[in-house]
């Protein structure tokens, strides 16, 4: 189905005479208009054309959720519309204010039902949270408990093996057997060293 585009706002029969019908071909004076045109007696089409009417409104609302804001209607405080793919909520009554340009008469959404504030709040929270923690800048320099720390991150064996491990600035001086550690290795040894 298509889109819809956004009817008039003119209210059917809104300038209707006293005792006169409602009409359509003039929609601000209502049925009055038949006793101009066809005798009191309304044609087919034109109640075609108030269903039709109806229905686009219908299906106009239906697609938007929120209808459009219009420079011809009066919007009553609270009401929400949408302007430039953005959601407004009236401050106070107001007609032909753009609420993207009248921060008097209009605010956006969000802030009105406080949206802003929460997410503003839950970042700030966040923002907190993260200062309590470890800064990279100290390389673990600020963890309280190493030892509960490296044995979280299951390290535990890996120290107790680097407190066994040979120091690369002895050269191998303090391999305890050199003999077996040479034939472990498949290196040679020179000169019974």
């Amino acid at each position: 189905m298509s889109i819809i585009n956004k009817p008039d706002y003119k209210i059917f029969a809104n300038d209707a005479k006293t005792g006169e019908i409602e009409t359509f071909p003039d929609i601000l004076r209502g049925w009055g208009v038949t006793t101009d045109r066809t005798a009191g007696k309304p044609p087919m089409e034109w109640f075609n054309a108030i269903g039709k009417r109806s229905d686009e409104w219908m299906m106009y609302l239906s697609q938007r959720g929120i209808s459009e804001w219009d420079v011809s209607v009066d919007y009553p405080q609270y009401a929400v519309v949408q302007h430039a793919g953005k959601f407004y909520t009236a401050k106070r009554q107001t007609r032909g204010q753009q609420p993207d340009k009248s921060q008097n008469e209009w605010i956006l959404f969000v802030d009105a039902i406080g949206i802003a504030k929460s997410v503003t709040d839950s970042l700030n929270e966040i923002n907190i949270n993260a200062n309590s923690r470890l800064e990279k800048s100290k390389n673990g320099a600020d963890i309280i408990d190493k030892q509960a720390f490296v044995k979280n991150l299951g390290l535990a064996e890996t120290v107790e093996l680097a407190k066994n491990a040979l120091s690369k600035s002895q050269n191998g001086a303090d391999i305890p057997d050199k003999t077996l550690f040479a034939t472990n290795t498949g290196a040679l040894i020179a000169n019974n060293a």
